[in-house]
């Protein structure tokens, strides 16, 4: 059986560097901190329906069960007699207060689930791979390749044809994959196998407390000897670890739709200048450069029952939870069959041309007959800027970001001195009463693993000539020097151009351009970190590239990640002088889940004494309450009181304020 197993889901060659692509770059073995690993949680699927019965459940209270198979092999099939899946406990060496133990996996914060007081269990690669010694790799006690397999007793589901598989993990992965088999023999033969987090990128981990639900319904359902073998696959370098707690199999909800990636389409997109058009998705747009926005999604009937109705839609809120528009799909999907997934090309909206600078929300909904009232919805934010004089006080800028902390990436993944980052913007309309665009300065929100004191260049160029070997193929329209002055670490810093003159910086022709900024970190010593939204696919691997020192030439991301998508540096294409200095810095307050049912977590950058506030759409105050932070402390808040619908969340000070829209299901 074991040799079964490996030759499903065992890779057994090591994927090249550049991918066969010369634009994609591989991700390094740099890990994150817990600071940054804590923006990234594994998005919650909830089922809407309350009473799925459930079939099997697993909370590891009494260790691992003795009736289940707990081994490690290497690539070759040999037994690994020192590795395998642990059980941490209250009582078990080591404990449930500890994590992982390997030298490069992080901080070593156990899993959060619910019943994690009872222990859990661990497949803790970086602790095989190098036994918790730095400078160790590959000379520890089960060292990688290796795979860790775990497999449950016999389960009986017949009768039972809808099914899915429920359970609580935290994953953090470097050269290795999460894997699920099953078995419908009693562990014979496994003949379907999913990877589960195929979107998880090296370096990054997945939310302590974060729970994952996996539809079994085809492999499974309706089986009367299923085995489940979970699988931990760390490939050549293997590392970091996979924990795990209260497995449970339920029966399916029967009505519930879900947004989905299909094939290479992402769940939800958004398209400017008509579909399928190449223009740069902005996350924050000039007035003067606004062009007609459309939007689109895939959904998939992950419920038990047919859907009928189906019908896409994309409600548009201002900063003041005020509803703007409404764009619905024209079609409706009259039935969509359990399992079924309807895509893009026929979810698609029409476009929607903002008339006024605002902060706004975009809700995206889809709902059938039988869900009007749990449709799943799902938030993005899109910042229209204009001149501070026309009421938009954060001022003109535009940027790829949608102000969403997604990573950060920086000068010790690209090389210490000379490394950078570009964004190719829009600028294809003059200003007013000029037949130029005027720029006067830029923004960079810098992660707080920044170490202040290192220097950036910011350039300018034309996007003619461009190639990944070669740059940018034309000398610089602008340059200019700056320090990472001291506060800058883990703030949005604003960096004037003219020097505080009267006059813009550069005036360029309507077109589009790149703005660069090279990194120097003082031979690592100033460690420059940005922060990097993953929250739209860049239509093209070049609105956004990053330039690696160390081999001399430019990428547009790394393989199947988003870990480089939009990077948060943004360009003012206003006079900036009068603006508060405070008002360039992005009070946007990140929550996680959104939308929530139970609670929802935030953190704020700053420490204080704040107030917090909800409102209602009308606003309505539904909430209030007073709270002391330390800086990026981790808040949660408790919202199953509150009404399904959108609310704006607000959390302010004499001197500090951060506001997001809510959606609780």
């Amino acid at each position: 059986m074991k040799k079964v197993l490996l030759s499903i889901t065992c890779v057994a060659s090591v994927v090249s560097l550049y991918a066969q692509q010369v634009s994609l770059k591989q991700a390094p073995p740099v890990p994150e901190s817990e600071e940054e690993a804590r923006v990234y949680p594994q998005k919650r699927h909830h089922s809407f329906s309350k009473t799925e019965a459930v079939l099997y459940s697993e909370d590891f209270a009494n260790g691992i069960p003795g009736n289940w198979e707990n081994y490690c092999e290497n690539d070759q099939g040999i037994l690994l007699p020192n590795g395998s899946w642990e059980y941490r406990g209250p009582n078990s060496t080591p404990p449930n207060t500890t994590g992982s133990r390997g030298a490069q996996a992080g901080a070593g914060t156990p899993l959060q689930s619910p019943t994690a007081g009872n222990g859990f269990i661990i497949f803790d690669s970086d602790y095989l791979d190098d036994s918790g010694l730095p400078n160790n790799t590959g000379n520890g006690i089960a060292p990688a390749p290796h795979v860790g397999i775990l497999i449950t007793d016999t389960i009986d589901l017949s009768g039972h044809p809808f099914v899915e598989l429920k359970f609580n993990a935290s994953v953090r992965k470097l050269d290795s994959d999460f894997k699920l088999a099953i078995s419908t023999d009693g562990g014979l033969t496994y003949t379907d196998t999913t990877e589960l987090y195929p979107d998880l990128s090296a370096n990054i981990t997945v939310s302590r407390d974060a729970e994952l639900v996996v539809n079994i319904s085809a492999a499974a359902g309706n089986q009367s000897m299923v085995r489940l073998a979970f699988l931990f696959e760390g490939l050549n370098r293997g590392s970091y670890y996979w924990m795990m707690d209260d497995i449970e199999i339920r029966e399916l909800p029967a009505h519930e739709l879900r947004f989905t990636s299909a094939g290479n389409a992402p769940a939800h997109d958004i398209i400017y200048e008509a579909v399928g058009a190449n223009h740069p998705k902005e996350g924050h747009i000039s007035m003067q450069q606004i062009v007609p926005i459309s939007f689109d999604c895939n959904v998939w009937n992950y419920g038990a029952q047919p859907q009928t109705d189906v019908r896409f839609m994309v409600e548009v809120f201002d900063s003041a939870s005020t509803l703007v528009n409404t764009l619905t799909a024209s079609t409706t999907v009259p039935v969509v069959a359990p399992g079924d997934t309807v895509d893009f090309t026929t979810f698609f909206t029409p476009s929607w041309i903002p008339n006024a600078p605002n902060d706004y929300t975009l809700v995206y909904t889809v709902v059938s007959d039988s869900t009007l009232n749990t449709a799943p919805r799902d938030s993005f934010n899109l910042f229209v800027t204009a001149e501070a004089s026309d009421g938009y006080p954060n001022g003109e800028r535009t940027g790829l970001d949608n102000a969403v902390f997604g990573n950060s990436l920086g000068t010790n993944a690209l090389g210490d001195d000379g490394s950078g980052m570009a964004v190719q913007l829009d600028f294809s309309n003059p200003d007013d009463n000029s037949s130029q665009v005027e720029i006067w300065g830029f923004e960079i929100r810098y992660s707080t693993l920044t170490v202040d004191g290192g220097d950036i260049i910011f350039e300018v160029y034309d996007t003619a000539g461009f190639s990944f070997t070669n740059g940018f193929g034309a000398p610089a329209l602008f340059s200019k020097q700056f320090n990472v002055a001291t506060g800058s670490s883990g703030t949005v810093a604003f960096y004037d151009l003219t020097n505080g003159g009267n006059d813009p910086a550069l005036l360029l022709d309507p077109d589009r351009y790149f703005f660069v900024v090279y990194f120097f970190s003082n031979s690592g010593a100033n460690l420059i970190r940005v922060a990097n939204d993953r929250t739209f696919a860049s239509p093209d691997g070049r609105h956004a590239v990053m330039y690696n020192s160390d081999d001399s030439r430019f990428y547009s991301g790394y393989s199947n990640s988003r870990n480089f998508n939009h990077p948060w540096i943004r360009v003012y294409s206003e006079n900036v002088l009068g603006i508060g200095l405070e008002e360039h810095f992005n009070r946007e307050l990140a929550l996680y889940p959104n939308p929530a049912r139970d609670e929802v977590g935030y953190t704020l950058e700053e420490g204080g004494r704040y107030t917090l506030e909800i409102s209602s759409l009308n606003g309505q105050v539904v909430h209030a309450e007073e709270l002391v932070s330390n800086g990026n402390q981790k808040h949660t808040l408790n919202v199953d009181a509150l009404a399904r619908g959108v609310y704006l969340i607000k959390v302010y000070n004499e001197t500090s304020s951060y506001s997001n829209k809510l959606i609780v299901e």
